[in-house]
């Protein structure tokens, strides 16, 4: 079709979902609507996997929008060449969601023609929050109770060496990033950097639209402190289908204060871009790694109880990935001196305890 659409919506000449593609559990996916109902207010990761073909010897400008009802959330543009299709954009932010808010997907063609492709997504999921590791909390945080997602509203400036999209000296026409989510991760744009504040797993995505004055082949960064934990390797960005987009992600361990920064590099000496509309998501998936600093309450409190068990006592002065570390950890002796490695605390498989 050369009309905008929504490739989810099952109405008519629309696509069908095999029952097994399907699963749910309080956000509803209505499919004559092609539309996802969230439940209650909230902080939601939302990820599209867009899959489409020009669906004839056309090439077509296709510009990509996340709604929730009539309001746009996110606006992605891409052209589609039609002897390199199918081609692949994957969306992924966390939006502050209202009770009952309605989410769609719609393809605007502003020339040419397009059409969905099997194997595209889409996925909703809500994120904990309230529980991150700050001050006098000793909760180890749910699935995304620390998150942060960045969206550029600017291009970004040519260039030929490597470039930070979020280092707001990279932008055209004022530098302006839209901070979508942001809790227990500090983003910096002067610098392009995201600090995190407490240990974990972290998952991180990396989605890139990029314009190439020529063909170019791209490789896309994930740096922990400078160091890289993920990279694209090469993919081939042709200067017809332009712009087109990449993915990069990581799921990696940090520690507090860890810095983490995204960088794209061409290999030959080209003008390469990014486009309004690149994005950046991160979240902890779990806090397994965390150290607590948190200061021990005191070993006798003002009414003379005695704390020598106690979760604000003895257990703010071990890592742990429990909420409670074992009692045994509270009789001073060498088997349970910190660092020791002599005895251990916890029977492995095939061990036993006497």
């Amino acid at each position: 079709t050369t009309d905008a659409f929504n490739p989810f919506d099952t109405d008519g000449d629309g696509p069908a979902f095999a029952a097994a593609g399907l699963i749910a559990s309080g956000v509803t996916f209505t499919g004559a609507a092609g539309s996802m109902t969230v439940p209650s207010a909230g902080k939601y990761l939302i990820m599209i996997n867009h899959m489409f073909a020009a669906g004839g010897s056309t090439n077509s400008n296709i510009t990509m929008l996340l709604k929730e009802g009539s309001n746009v959330l996110l606006t992605n543009a891409l052209r589609l060449h039609s002897t390199v299709d199918p081609v692949e954009h994957t969306m992924c932010v966390i939006e502050d969601l209202a009770a009952s808010d309605v989410l769609t997907v719609s393809y605007d063609i502003a020339s040419g023609r397009c059409q969905a492709e099997l194997g595209a997504t889409f996925t909703v999921i809500k994120l904990q929050e309230g529980q991150p590791i700050t001050g006098t909390g000793r909760g180890l945080g749910g699935y995304g109770s620390t998150y942060a997602c960045v969206v550029s509203d600017q291009d970004g400036a040519a260039g030929s060496s490597e470039i930070n999209p979020f280092d707001e000296d990279n932008l055209t026409g004022g530098a302006t990033f839209a901070t979508r989510a942001s809790s227990g991760i500090t983003f910096a744009p002067a610098v392009g950097t995201f600090t995190v504040g407490e240990p974990g797993l972290y998952f991180i995505m990396h989605n890139a639209i990029l314009t190439a004055a020529s063909d170019v082949v791209v490789t896309t960064k994930i740096l922990v402190n400078g160091a890289i934990v993920a990279s694209s390797d090469t993919a081939h960005i042709d200067s017809l289908p332009d712009p087109l987009s990449l993915t990069n992600t990581a799921f990696v361990e940090l520690q507090g204060n860890d810095v983490v920064t995204v960088l794209t590099d061409a290999n030959t000496a080209v003008n390469l871009a990014y486009q309004a509309g690149s994005h950046i998501t991160m979240f902890r998936y779990f806090g397994f790694f965390d150290t607590f600093t948190t200061l021990a309450d005191g070993l006798i409190s003002d009414d003379f109880t005695i704390n020598t068990f106690s979760q604000g006592n003895l257990s703010t002065q071990y890592d742990r990935n429990i909420e409670q570390v074992p009692f045994k950890l509270g009789i001073r002796g060498a088997p349970t001196l910190r660092g020791s490695s002599t005895v251990s605390s916890v029977p492995k498989l095939g061990d036993k305890k006497n």
